[in-house]
């Protein structure tokens, strides 16, 4: 990401979340990005199952046996970002 971009997003977080500590920045991170970081996630576990979810049309011998949310935590380093 360029410096122009970095601060622009910089300056969305700091105008548009009530920014007073690290954590702050991360729920700002997490409301922005979940969406995009759990899109990567189900694209990774479909390429390791070998087939989409819902895929019934290919022979399977390794099946998805449920689905239910699951929180996984994660602490980023943000010295730099603010």
């Amino acid at each position: 990401m360029d410096k122009n971009r970095s601060e622009e997003l910089k300056n969305y977080i700091v105008n548009n979340y009530d920014i007073n500590n690290a954590n702050d920045v991360a729920n700002a991170l997490k409301d922005m990005f979940g969406d995009v970081i759990q899109s990567l996630m189900n694209a990774e576990f479909d390429s390791s199952m070998g087939y989409e979810k819902r895929d019934n049309k290919i022979s399977k011998t390794n099946y998805r046996n449920c689905s239910y949310n699951k929180n996984v935590l994660q602490k980023a380093s943000l010295v730099n970002l603010i």
